[in-house]
C-alpha cells in the first residue's frame, strides 16, 4: 500500500514540475518495496502471474514503472529523461 502512496507522490511531483518548469531538469528517486516481504499483491493481480505472490508483485512493479514512463510520454518529457531501473 505504501508504494501506491510513493508512486502517487512521484507522479504529482512530475506533473507539477512539467506545469511549472518543463525546461528545467528534475530528479525523482522512487524506491519500491513491493517485492520484499510481506508480499501482499493487490486483489486485481492475485494469481495473475501463475508464479505466486512474488510474481504477482513483480507484475505490479511492471505496471507501476509503466505508469511512470507513460506519464513522462504524456507530458512530453520522455525524450529528455533518463530512467534507471534496478533490482
Amino acid at each position: 500500500e505504501i508504494d501506491n502512496v510513493f508512486t502517487a507522490k512521484a507522479e504529482g511531483f512530475i506533473r507539477d514540475h512539467a506545469a511549472r518548469q518543463q525546461a528545467k531538469p528534475f530528479f525523482v528517486y522512487l524506491a519500491l518495496g513491493a517485492v520484499h516481504v510481506p508480499l501482499t499483491p493487490p486483489a486485481n493481480l492475485r494469481g495473475k502471474s501463475k508464479t505466486g505472490a512474488l510474481g504477482d508483485m513483480i507484475l505490479w512493479v511492471d505496471q507501476t514503472v509503466g505508469r511512470m514512463t507513460t506519464l513522462l510520454d504524456d507530458l512530453k518529457l520522455a525524450q529528455d529523461t533518463l530512467v534507471i531501473f534496478t533490482s
